[in-house]
C-alpha cells in the first residue's frame, strides 16, 4: 500500500491545479495567436503558400498543445484513481 503523506498531496494537489489552469492559459493564447496570424496574413502581401505555412504551423500547436493536455489529464486521472484506491 503507498501512502502519501498529508503536505505531500496537499502540494500535489496545488501543483495539478496550477498546471491545469497553466496549460488551459497556454491554449487560450494559441487560439489568440492563431486569430492574429490569420488577421495578419490578410492584411498582408504574402502569397497563399506563405500564409498557409503560418496558419498550418500555429495550428499544429495548438493541435499538439489539446494532445499534451490530454495526456496530463489522464495522468492526473491515473495518481487520483491509484490514490483513491490506497485508502
Amino acid at each position: 500500500m503507498v501512502h502519501i503523506e498529508h503536505e505531500t498531496a496537499k502540494q500535489l494537489a496545488l501543483d495539478i491545479t496550477s498546471t491545469h489552469l497553466a496549460i488551459d492559459k497556454a491554449l487560450a493564447d494559441l487560439a489568440t495567436l492563431t486569430y492574429s496570424v490569420i488577421d495578419a496574413c490578410r492584411h498582408s502581401d504574402a502569397s497563399l503558400a506563405q500564409s498557409q505555412a503560418a496558419i498550418e504551423g500555429v495550428a499544429n500547436g495548438l493541435t499538439k498543445m489539446v494532445d499534451a493536455r490530454k495526456g496530463f489529464m489522464h495522468a492526473h486521472r491515473k495518481i487520483a484513481h491509484r490514490h483513491s484506491k490506497k485508502n
